[in-house]
């Protein structure tokens, strides 16, 4: 009876151990997810802000070339008269 007990006990030692390691892996993978889903957004963030900044020097670069058109225009048709 003592060698069962003494049996249940180590095999109770053992899986508490079991249950504590994978406690302690689950909380490192979950760590390196979260950190690797932050770095994929802030990759994405600097991405999309690149993006916005392209996208506003071309708007404007045509508003430039279409206030000059219009200027032109302007002054064409203030000779015309």
């Amino acid at each position: 009876m003592r060698k069962q007990l003494h049996g249940l006990q180590e095999t109770n030692r053992y899986l508490k151990t079991q249950i504590r390691d994978n406690q302690r892996d689950l909380h490192a993978v979950k760590e390196h997810e979260r950190q690797k889903a932050n770095d994929e957004i802030a990759q994405m963030r600097d991405s999309m802000m690149s993006v916005l900044a392209r996208e506003r020097e071309l708007m404007k670069a045509h508003i430039k070339k279409t206030s000059e058109k219009m200027k032109a225009l302007l002054a064409e048709s203030i000779e015309e008269e």
